[in-house]
Parts: structure tokens; C-alpha cells; sequence
């Protein structure tokens, strides 16, 4: 566990009480392993990168967690984000506990036959440390459901038999679910629904700002506008679009495929696209990145409530500063958990069959989303913490309840 998050759980004694032992078995990953990938390219010519698999914990059950391709992707960051896996499954209630992989390898400057050759050349190489009932990747950054398929035929190949749950994220035709397209959008929007009235964010009246226009960013921007919500700005590292009264959200998205950029629409300005965190707004959306509000810049963020999607997008040691300035942040592992509940539906279908799935999969996301939000709510109001308190504390409660039936006797 980094040195802030130890700090951080310093500050949540009150809700939860550490049994002794607890804090220092959940401060190291339960299993990381790395290796050299060489894959032959188009040319001929070798390809030598870096794969890497973080198991932080199995306390609650399988590790459960994406495969992302991003040529900076290291060791560090791979581990941070396992944890992270870990107390989202955990403030779900699934069975899972947390992990996640990483290739260092740039997808944009592969073809299609050689990004199938890293991922078949990933699943060569952590073959014994995957499977349905020990460590289950998804996409992430980087790669979707073809690299999905790929690593499920790989993995078929060399063990010799079906395995359906051992990746979520799949081709419908391979088992995958419609619901997991979106459900990490879908689930943000359920919980901005049920803490509407609590944090004043009426959608007939409330003004979003959304950094980010990625597959995460333009898809809470539409479902935000769909739902009422006046979306004044969205930017990326390209520009930004904003509008007082409103953007269009399709023709923001429209433009930028077409001109490569956001901003220098009709009727819209253009600005600095890192100004949109100090513009007045209701709710600022983060789902660009780790690190956008810190210390040095919390004071001046323009919205009264922050949606965490991005991991980390929120320093936790800033939360002092914005809770002083009265700026909810709604957190990441709440926020953004829709898609890992999502692949919880997939999995299941592939361990048990469709027919042990609830009938209307979308209304069920939403749901568990909702009351989820609902007990981060109560809790943060009945002891008086913020919200990321709340949901960390949650979290930590059924860990070490895991933790204590099954090592808290020896």
C-alpha cells in the first residue's frame, strides 16, 4: 500500500476498526509477477516489451481486474490500481478480490495481427497465473473485447478445455454480455441518481463539466445529457469545448472525429482544455487520468461536487482541502465500478450458464449501484467523514471480515 493510502486510513479509525495484523497483510500484494514478451512483427523485425500481472488479494475470492496497453505502463502502477481493484469488488460485495495486468506496449503503433501476437504472447506467459477460479482480466486502457477473444483462445489452446469465465469483456458471439459496454458510464450515472437530492445535482437545473473524451468521458457525457443534464464543457489534451448554455453533446463528438480536436465549434469558445477544472459548475466529471486534482491545485476547483471516474483522479491527501471548501467528491471505487459489477454478470454466465443471470441485467447494474451509494451516503452522514472515507471504510469492513475467518484464528 502506498504511504498515502496508509495515511489515509488513519483517518477513517472511527469507522472501522483494524484488527491487528489486518493493515499490513493488506499493504502487500498478494502476488506480482513480470516478464520479457517477444513478439515477431509485420516486418520481421523483434519486439521486446514488458508484461505484468498484480494479484493484490484473493481475501474475498478470485483476483478480478483489466489488462491494459500503454507503452508507460510499469510495476508500480499496476499494483496501485490492483489495490484499487480490490476495495471496489469488496464495496460490491462480489466474490472477487482484486488484480490487474499491464503490457508495456504502445496498440496504436501495431497492426491488428501484431496486437494479436502481444496479447496470445501475454497469455503464453501468465498461463499458470490466470484462470476463471484464480485471476480473470478484462480490457482496459488500450485494448477491448478482439483482445479479449484472443486471450480466451490462447488460454483454451494450451489448457485443453472450455474456460468462458476466464476473461471478461468478450465478443457477444464468445460469451460476452451486452451490459458490459457502457456499464462503467451506466453505473456512474445510477449513483449520481440516487445522491441527486443529497448533493443538490438536479438534473433540470445542474451544469457538468467533463474531463475527458475518451471511451469513459464521451459516454458519461452523453448519459448525463440524456438525462437532463446541462453538459457546459468536455476536454481532452486536444482543446475544449464549452458553452454556458449547453453543448451538444453528439455534434461535440462529431466535430472533434472530424477536425481531430474539441473546441472551435460554432458558437462555443475555445479554451485551455486543464482550465476545465476551475470552471463553475455543479459537478466536474474526472475520466482523464490519475493525478488531476492535488494539493497545489484543489483550491481552485470550480464544482461543488467532483465524479471520480479515472482511478486516482482525486489525490486522496487533497480531500482535507476540498471537504474544507465544501466540494463533495463522489470516489472512484464507488464511481467507477460499474464495469467490473458488469463482468461479475459475465463471469457468472460462463462458470454457471446464462440461465443463473437475472432477467433484465441493466436494471440490476442499476440497482446495486444505487444502494450501494445509498450505504456511502448513510455512513458518511451517521459518523460525519466524506464520502471516499465512507466508501474505504465499507470496503475494509468485509476485507477484514475475510480476513478474519480466514486467518484471524491462527
Amino acid at each position: 500500500m502506498h504511504s498515502e493510502n496508509q495515511k489515509f486510513l488513519e483517518t477513517i479509525g472511527d469507522l472501522t476498526e483494524f484488527e491487528p495484523g489486518f493493515v499490513d497483510f493488506f499493504s502487500q500484494p498478494e502476488a506480482f509477477v513480470q516478464k520479457r514478451l517477444v513478439i515477431t512483427k509485420d516486418d520481421g523485425s523483434l519486439l521486446i516489451v514488458r508484461g505484468y500481472r498484480c494479484l493484490h488479494s484473493s481475501l474475498c475470492g478470485p483476483g478480478k481486474g483489466g489488462l491494459r496497453f500503454a507503452e508507460d505502463v510499469n510495476a508500480d502502477e499496476v499494483c496501485a490500481l490492483a489495490e484499487q481493484m480490490t476495495l471496489k469488488t469488496a464495496l460490491l460485495e462480489l466474490p472477487f478480490g482484486g488484480a490487474k495486468g499491464g503490457i508495456s506496449v504502445n496498440p496504436k503503433k501495431l497492426s491488428a495481427r501484431e496486437r494479436q501476437r502481444v496479447a496470445r504472447a501475454w497469455t503464453r506467459a501468465f498461463n499458470q497465473h490466470i484462470g476463471p477460479e484464480r485471476d480473470i482480466p478484462a480490457p482496459d486502457m488500450g485494448n477491448g473485447p478482439e483482445e479479449m477473444g484472443w486471450i480466451l483462445d490462447e488460454y483454451e489452446t494450451i489448457n485443453g478445455h472450455s474456460s468462458p469465465a476466464v476473461v471478461t469483456g468478450k465478443p457477444l458471439p464468445l460469451g460476452g454480455l451486452n451490459v458490459r459496454e457502457g456499464a462503467t458510464a451506466r453505473g456512474a450515472a445510477a449513483v449520481v441518481k440516487e445522491m441527486s437530492d443529497h448533493l443538490n445535482l438536479a438534473p433540470s437545473s445542474a451544469t457538468v463539466a467533463v474531463q475527458g473524451a475518451g471511451k469513459v468521458g464521451s459516454a458519461i457525457a452523453k448519459r448525463l445529457a440524456e438525462e437532463g443534464f446541462k453538459i457546459i464543457a468536455i476536454a481532452d489534451s486536444s482543446g475544449m469545448a464549452l458553452s454556458e448554455d449547453g453543448l451538444n453533446v453528439d455534434e461535440t463528438f462529431a466535430a472533434k472525429k472530424e477536425n481531430g480536436h474539441l473546441g472551435k465549434q460554432k458558437d462555443e469558445e475555445s479554451d485551455k482544455p486543464e482550465r476545465i477544472l476551475e470552471i463553475s459548475c455543479d459537478m466536474l466529471v474526472l475520466a482523464a487520468g490519475a493525478g488531476q486534482v492535488t494539493c497545489d491545485n484543489a483550491e481552485s476547483i470550480g464544482a461543488k461536487v467532483i465524479l471520480e471516474l479515472s482511478n486516482g483522479g482525486v489525490e486522496l491527501k487533497a480531500l482535507k482541502k476540498l471537504d474544507s471548501q465544501g466540494i463533495h467528491v463522489i470516489p472512484g471505487i464507488l464511481a467507477n465500478s460499474g464495469g467490473v459489477l458488469a463482468s461479475y454478470f459475465e463471469w457468472l454466465s460462463g462458470q454457471t450458464g446464462r440461465e443463473s443471470l437475472p432477467k433484465d441485467l441493466e436494471k440490476e447494474l442499476d440497482k446495486k449501484m444505487a444502494f450501494t451509494a445509498s450505504k456511502v451516503y448513510r455512513l458518511s452522514q451517521r459518523h460525519g467523514h466524506n464520502l471516499t472515507q465512507a466508501a474505504y471504510a465499507l470496503s475494509l469492513k468485509r476485507l477484514q471480515k475475510c480476513y478474519s475467518l480466514r486467518l484471524g484464528s491462527q
